[in-house]
């Protein structure tokens, strides 16, 4: 570890390759982010024509291009709302869970879901209240909203570790913008592999696994975060080794998995020193928050 005296990190933490070590934690949180979303991505259209929807292909495309599109253009007010009144740390946490919480909606809209969770959802029988339709779009939804609380402000918390000015920052979202990278690559091979093979339930909910690694590793205590990205670097590279029917798939499928475990070493070094320091991405009134919502009664 080196600290550059020129150029200290934000919050004062230590540096590894020039960079605060807060980074390589968001670099593994998005990368599980970005898994979740393309893996998801990667499955939608074909579950639409050829799972219980049935829709036909112009269908299929116009309600993805729809949702493509508003999954772009959410992150405008998920930032406003963090800079007036939730803050970049909690918006992060709340977007993920609601991405989670949409994928979890996408796997239970599916009739061949796996079976110990078919025969917990006919013990509460919510299938029967909730048509599948509608929770197939309320899945989308969450996605929506999700993906518009967490995208643009785990970016703005990157930035934060820097001071102004810094000519490192440029450098730090190069290594960032290499994880999502990562977990794009990654998440085609394993969520599309396992939905074709397996079943659709099973697909989305490996994508809503990896988006619940995401928020565990960014909200987890340091010693945990390492074991968790160490385990899930191993398994998932384990499971890529596995994957590939002819040498060019096997080849870029080694690729990602040794990319994956080098980057996951770098990072349970650099979390030797520390994880994202606990003032980035803080609401700049910590207190707006609850007068916002309770209003007198938290005079």
């Amino acid at each position: 570890m080196s600290t550059t005296p020129q150029e200290p990190a934000g919050f004062g933490q230590p540096t590894l390759f020039g960079h605060p070590v807060g980074l390589f934690t968001l670099f593994f949180a998005e990368m599980w982010e970005r898994f979740s979303y393309y893996g998801m991505r990667a499955l939608l259209i074909l579950y639409m024509v050829k799972g219980f929807l049935a829709y036909g292909d112009q269908d299929a495309i116009a309600i993805y291009g729809a949702y493509t599109a508003l999954v772009y253009m959410a992150p405008f007010f998920g930032g406003m709302l963090a800079d007036r009144l939730l803050g970049a740390r909690r918006s992060v946490i709340f977007g993920g869970l609601l991405m989670a919480a949409g994928e979890s909606f996408l796997t239970i809209a599916d009739p061949q879901v796996f079976e110990p969770f078919r025969l917990f959802m006919s013990a509460v029988d919510t299938v029967a209240v909730v048509p599948r339709g509608v929770l197939f779009f309320l899945g989308l939804a969450l996605l929506i909203c999700g993906n518009g609380f967490f995208k643009p402000n785990i970016s703005t918390i990157v930035g934060s570790l820097y001071p102004p000015g810094s000519r490192r920052r440029d450098g730090g979202f190069t290594i960032f913008y290499m994880g999502i990278n990562l977990g794009a690559a990654m998440s085609p091979l394993l969520c599309a592999y396992v939905g074709e093979n397996y079943g659709w339930s099973y697909g989305f909910g490996l994508a809503a696994l990896g988006m619940l690694v995401g928020v565990a590793v960014f909200v987890a205590p340091t010693r945990f975060t390492q074991g968790l990205i160490f385990c899930g670097a191993i398994a998932t590279a384990f499971s890529l080794a596995l994957l590939g029917d002819n040498p060019l798939s096997k080849a870029a499928n080694w690729f990602a998995a040794i990319s994956l475990l080098i980057s996951a070493g770098v990072a349970v070094v650099a979390l030797q020193e520390g994880g994202i320091p606990s003032e980035a991405g803080t609401a700049p009134d910590a207190g707006r928050l609850r007068r916002r919502v309770l209003g007198p009664l938290s005079a």
